[in-house]
């Protein structure tokens, strides 16, 4: 994730690494979103849940590696929701 704000604050995913800005779709119970600094799921993480337009509130702008996604989420390369954006579901073990 090349900006991912996770929860992104807007994640990220495919060829975003970083991504800072996310957004779930659709759902009922409320999809979440749980980025790591690491690859494969490894070191700090952050989970978020509902629409978040920039990760740096979270320390974690432009820092996910990888990131497990519980819904359907609109992942996108910059705060704001700007960016290349793109709509993914599952886990990224690596957001190169």
């Amino acid at each position: 994730m090349t900006k991912t704000t996770l929860i992104c604050a807007g994640l990220a995913a495919l060829a975003l690494a970083g991504a800072a800005e996310a957004q779930p779709r659709g759902g009922a119970r409320g999809p979440t979103a749980t980025l790591y600094d690491g690859p494969n799921f490894t070191g700090r993480s952050v989970t978020i849940v509902g629409e978040v337009s920039n990760l740096s509130s979270y320390n974690f702008n432009d820092k996910a590696r990888s990131v497990r996604l519980e819904g359907r989420w609109r992942l996108c390369e910059h705060s704001g929701f700007e960016g290349r954006c793109v709509e993914q579901a599952g886990d990224i073990p690596e957001l190169n």
